[in-house]
């Protein structure tokens, strides 16, 4: 089985994804510097009108009230524009590609199928030897008992969260088995 990206309905889907995220790296990079350059132009609030009326009596360059080049401003503005419109394309790219790779896993999964109901199978068989192991402590400790001596070992096979199969529904071990082996056998 090949990794999901070789798909090539996946691959398109991861390509345009990244390219996305390149243009919204470099858009979010500008606006930061176009923040950062506002802000070293922050005017006196009292003079503001003011000074931009005189920028632009001696120069001819029209700024706005913070003292901002317009252009700057204005770029400003279509740069936040954009990097809400990426963030909406990454969005939607991004449920693309987890409806592809969900689309895909159900594919990989319905072709190991078999494979994985011979593996629920041979489990099942395992929890049957397991519980089989536990009935053979017991009837070890029984025996003990039997003689007289009281069964104190320092550890026990036995695990008495999951039951045993004998305990039916009340069991752990009872409700997993039945629940794998239908599926083994399905």
């Amino acid at each position: 089985m090949a990794h999901i990206s070789k798909n090539p309905r996946y691959a398109e889907a991861t390509k345009e994804y990244e390219a996305l995220g390149v243009a919204l790296g470099k858009v979010e990079g500008r606006i930061a510097e176009i923040e950062a350059l506002m802000r070293a132009r922050a005017p006196d609030p009292e003079s503001a009108h003011v000074a931009a009326a005189l920028e632009f009596a001696t120069t001819g360059k029209v700024k706005s009230a913070d003292n901002t080049p317009t252009a700057l401003s204005e770029e400003h503005l279509v740069l936040r524009q954009q990097r809400e419109a990426l963030n909406n394309a990454l969005r939607i790219r991004r449920e693309a590609m987890q409806h592809i790779a969900g689309e895909l896993s159900v594919e990989a999964c319905a072709a190991q199928e078999k494979a994985h109901r011979e593996l629920a199978a041979r489990y099942a068989a395992k929890l049957k030897e397991l519980d089989a192991l536990y009935e053979e402590e017991i009837a070890l400790i029984s025996s003990i008992e039997a003689e007289g001596f009281t069964a104190n070992f320092r550890n026990y096979i036995q695990w008495p969260h999951i039951g045993r199969l004998r305990m039916g529904h009340e069991s752990a071990i009872f409700v997993h088995l039945r629940d794998i082996s239908r599926y083994a056998q399905d």
